[in-house]
This record gives C-alpha cells, structure tokens and sequence, in this order.
C-alpha cells in the first residue's frame, strides 16, 4: 500500500497553484484530503501543538485518513530535551491514537546530528519514551548512512527516513532501507544546490521534480512495497504548490485512482 501525500497543506501560496482562489483557511485540509490520503504535519515542528488542534483537524477528513506529526524542534534541535516538552507533543497527539488516525512520529535531526555515542543515546532515550507509538527518524548528515546504523533502527524498531535531497556537503544520500517492517517513509525535498544553504530557509525546497526523476523514484517505491506493509511518501519540496504537483504526479504514474476533475 503506496500512500502519497505533502508535507504541511497550509500554505498561502498553494492558493491557485493547487487550492482554488479564495477557498478560506478552514477548507483547506478538506480540499487536501479529497486528493490525497495522508499528510505529514509540520507546524508542530515550530511551535508545540495541542490537542484541541488535532480535534478539529481530524473533523475535516475521512476516517481512514493517515496523520504523521513532526516532533517539536526543541525535542530534535535543541542541546536537552525537555520532558514537559516531550509530554505536551505526545499529550496533543492522543486525538488522532484514539481516533485510529495517527501514522506516527517523524524526528527530524539537524545536520549537525552526528553518528556517535551521545546521539546514539538521546535517540534512543527518545525512542522508549515515544514507545509504542512508531517513530521515523530523518538524518541529514552522511555519518548515518552506514550498514550498523540501519542495523541498529531494526533492533530498535525505529522507522528510518529516506530522503531525497542535494548531494552535497556530506548531506545523507539517497539510500533505501526499511528497517521497520509494517511501515517504509519517504521524504522528498528536492535537489535545489543553490539554495540548500542560503538565508532564506523558504527557498531550501523550491524545486519541482521532472518525470525522469520521479520516475526513478518511483521504481524504488514500488520495490519498497514489497517489503513494508504501507510505505508513506511525502513530498517537502512545498514552494508555490510544487509538493502537491509533485505526489499528484506520482499518483498518476503509480495508476492510483485520482479525484474527478484534473488540477495543474
């Protein structure tokens, strides 16, 4: 089971390019939800969510709708955790656990989460107190991409990350694994060298991927369905509409049912 989807719906300039002109704020994820059948959330990666937030987001979408929720960047980011943190990210959740919405967790580390022995013992410090909820885990820094490391999310039941992004700068390559059989997880943030490491962050994930390219993608996805039983693609590359263009794309070359009416 493929299940493509974004990451984050909420964007003011997806407003013609995917979401019809003047469709208010409210209606978005049930536009979103009418053409795909996940969504990765992000806004919880900047501020801490709560629950009353989830509770009206699950009230917009069908019931076998998927939910994954990026942790807060002070879980990921910051020198400590922090266990009120971490109580109130797992707090806001618990609509969408009872509700049988919640794919899972997704912890994003920055590059500067090197393979070693402290990181190794916050992940999994983390990883118990998340526990029994699944937990994917993206890195960005090329000092994971090694056999004992996919070797060691399997033992630790950890979902890893598959990323699509720049090479270079020792940034993770693309590297398929599935280390948790229920669930494989794809992030697809574009290739844009020029701005990977600019100022301005909103320009990091602007790049549109072509045929060719998804294509690729697409042969590794379908091989990865063989081996987990649902496998989550989500697209990053969000500026100006382009992650939707994009997993509606990928729709289309999988053979996946689609919504009447064409978009883009």
């Amino acid at each position: 089971m493929i299940l493509i989807g974004t990451s984050g719906y909420s964007f003011s300039d997806w407003k013609g390019p995917f979401y019809p002109e003047g469709l208010s704020d409210r209606k978005l994820l049930s536009f979103y939800a009418e053409h795909f059948p996940t969504v990765e959330i992000n806004t919880s990666f900047y501020r801490l969510p709560s629950q009353r937030l989830f509770e009206e987001m699950q009230k917009r979408v069908p019931q076998g709708f998927t939910f994954w929720v990026k942790l807060f960047r002070g879980l990921t980011h910051e020198d400590q955790m922090e266990s009120e943190q971490l109580k109130k990210m797992l707090l806001s959740v618990t609509p969408l656990e009872e509700s049988g919405q919640l794919g899972g967790l997704l912890a994003q580390f920055p590059w500067s989460f090197r393979n070693n022995t402290a990181s190794w013992e916050r992940l999994e410090s983390l990883a118990e107190a998340i526990h029994p909820r699944p937990l994917a885990v993206e890195f960005r820094h090329r000092s994971w991409d090694q056999p004992e490391v996919y070797e060691r999310l399997r033992s630790s039941g950890l979902i890893y990350c598959v990323v699509d992004e720049p090479q270079m700068s020792d940034l993770m390559p693309p590297t398929v694994q599935v280390t948790r059989p229920e669930v494989a997880y794809f992030r697809l943030h574009g290739r844009n060298r020029k701005t990977w490491w600019g100022q301005d962050p909103s320009l990091r994930y602007d790049y549109l991927y072509n045929k060719r390219e998804l294509a690729e993608w697409m042969e590794k996805i379908k091989a990865t369905d063989a081996k987990a039983r649902k496998v989550f693609v989500f697209f990053n590359n969000c500026h100006a509409g382009q992650a939707a263009r994009n997993a509606r794309m990928l729709q289309e070359m999988l053979g996946q049912p689609l919504p009447s009416g064409r978009l883009f």
